[in-house]
C-alpha cells in the first residue's frame, strides 16, 4: 500500500492514495487509518523520486530502516 504524502490538510497530514479497495485515488485528511481487510504495522517516509527507481531507504538521519530482500510481486510497478 502506497499513498502520497501532501502535508496539507487541518493538520498537516494530508496524503493521496487509494483505500478500502475501491480503486479510487482521491485526497485524504491524514497518513493515520485503520484498515480493515489488512495489518497496518509501519509507516516509511521516503521520497518519491528514489521509491520509483527503485531505491527503497530512508534519507532521514534519525528514521533509519532497513529492507529485507524484495522481489517484487506480479502486479508490482517493479515487475
Amino acid at each position: 500500500h502506497v499513498e502520497v504524502f501532501l502535508g496539507g490538510g487541518s493538520e498537516g497530514k494530508s496524503v493521496c492514495g487509494a483505500r478500502w479497495n475501491k480503486g479510487i485515488v482521491q485526497e485524504f485528511d491524514s497518513y493515520e487509518f485503520s484498515p480493515k481487510s489488512w495489518t497496518l504495522s509501519k509507516w516509511h517516509f521516503c521520497s518519491i523520486d528514489t521509491w520509483l527507481q527503485g531505491i527503497s531507504k530512508s534519507f532521514h538521519p534519525e528514521r533509519e530502516w532497513q529492507r529485507r530482500e524484495w522481489l517484487p510481486g506480479k502486479h508490482s510497478i517493479f515487475s
